[in-house]
């Protein structure tokens, strides 16, 4: 899909990274705004209770992409995530 269809206005753009627990601090580090999904789970919630959320919470993370952002912040966040994962 190269458009997205009317009314639809997504705020921010999930991505899977393999080692995140490896790549998180260097993202916090280079000031990345994003948000990660389960980054602390809840209190005596067990892993096994929905794998899907534990498999999220280890690898998902969500960079801003809403129509409030400038084109020069959408790209700082592409370039500084971009040599982080290289």
């Amino acid at each position: 899909m190269t458009k997205l269809p009317e009314g639809v206005v997504p705020y921010m753009f999930p991505l899977w990274v393999d080692r995140l627990s490896e790549i998180f601090p260097h993202l916090e580090d280079a000031a990345v705004p994003m948000a990660r999904f389960g980054q602390f789970p809840w209190h005596g919630l067990e892993p096994g209770t929905c794998r899907v959320a534990t498999q999220l919470s280890r690898h998902a993370v969500q960079f801003p992409c809403h129509q409030e952002l400038t084109d020069e912040e959408i790209q700082t966040i592409i370039d500084r995530v971009g040599a982080i994962l290289g």
